[in-house]
């Protein structure tokens, strides 16, 4: 689903990449029924919902030893959260502010 709004791409069923205009997106969140949200920045709030988990992978967005050093720390500690989630049967959108580099790096984990 893309559009002027926001970003966002189904990779497998129930598991969506995105930017961070589409984890804001009502409409999107609501239509998808996304019950979890993993945001993969330092500092973008979270949608206000209460029905929907929300994670955090504390990273920025550039090559620093001490970012990658951190990303290899947080897909440790995220990736059997999707996992269970997934197996649960719950709908995932992993994001970051572009979609393109940390969310992507969690997704294709």
């Amino acid at each position: 689903m893309s559009g002027a709004n926001h970003n966002v791409d189904l990779i497998i069923p129930r598991l969506w990449l995105g930017d961070y205009i589409s984890s804001q997106s009502q409409q999107f969140l609501s239509t998808e029924k996304v019950t979890v949200i993993v945001n993969c920045t330092k500092d973008l709030p979270f949608v206000s919902c209460h029905n929907i988990y929300k994670y955090r992978v504390p990273v920025h967005d550039n090559l620093q030893s001490t970012e990658i050093l951190s990303m290899t720390y947080y897909l440790e500690l995220i990736l059997p959260i999707i996992h269970r989630h997934y197996q649960l049967g719950d709908i995932i959108l992993v994001h970051c502010a572009a979609g393109m580099q940390r969310s992507a790096i969690v997704v294709l984990c």
